[in-house]
């Protein structure tokens, strides 16, 4: 039995980093001006070294965004900054 092969269009949220770094906005262009449904999250949105208090605060903020938009994330890129950033100071 052979599976049939669904793809999936989407987009990477790379080119949001330093342009559009808030949900809201990305999510509307994403699924608003784009159209799309699926993207891969970007690491370097979402900063691991602030206070847990804001991190909690901006995952409330992403998730009511692609709620909106009707957006789906599946996977996510580490991207630069994660990548070379493993230790704290």
């Amino acid at each position: 039995m052979s599976q049939e092969f669904k793809p999936k269009l989407g987009i990477n949220l790379g080119f949001c980093i330093n342009r559009f770094p808030q949900p809201g906005v990305w999510a509307k262009i994403v699924g608003k001006e784009l159209s799309l449904r699926w993207v891969q999250f970007v690491a370097d949105l979402l900063n691991p070294f602030l206070p847990h208090s804001i991190i909690e605060n901006e995952i409330k903020r992403i998730q009511e965004s692609v709620v909106k938009y009707g957006l789906v994330i599946e996977t996510t890129f580490t991207s630069a900054f994660t990548r070379v950033n493993h230790l704290r100071p």
